[in-house]
């Protein structure tokens, strides 16, 4: 699988615009598909065509684009928890002043 940066996922995410002003259906519509089109261009392991666009779709509107069906990811709890083994950027300065 691949791993993003951060500074690679807001490159991706850069051609969303926010909705100014009330939402409203077609602001949030149209919001909803340029962010499909965006999540497609981040690699999924098993959905290569349509990357991660599932995962803000009903599965019936994805069963219209892919043969293989949708499945969310494991649950990874309420909070991200750095790996104790993770290598920091605190950690590698350290290193590197040393």
């Amino acid at each position: 699988m691949i791993a993003y940066s951060i500074d690679a996922i807001n490159a991706i995410l850069m051609p969303l615009q926010p909705i100014v002003g009330r939402p409203t259906f077609g602001g949030l519509w149209n919001f909803n598909r340029s962010l499909a089109e965006c999540l497609q261009q981040v690699t999924h392991p098993k959905h290569t065509t349509y990357g991660w666009a599932g995962y803000i779709m009903k599965e019936q509107a994805y069963a219209l684009l892919s043969t293989l069906p949708w499945t969310d990811p494991r649950d990874v709890g309420q909070f991200f928890t750095v790996p104790t083994d993770a290598i920091t950027d605190t950690d590698q300065r350290s290193r590197e002043r040393e």
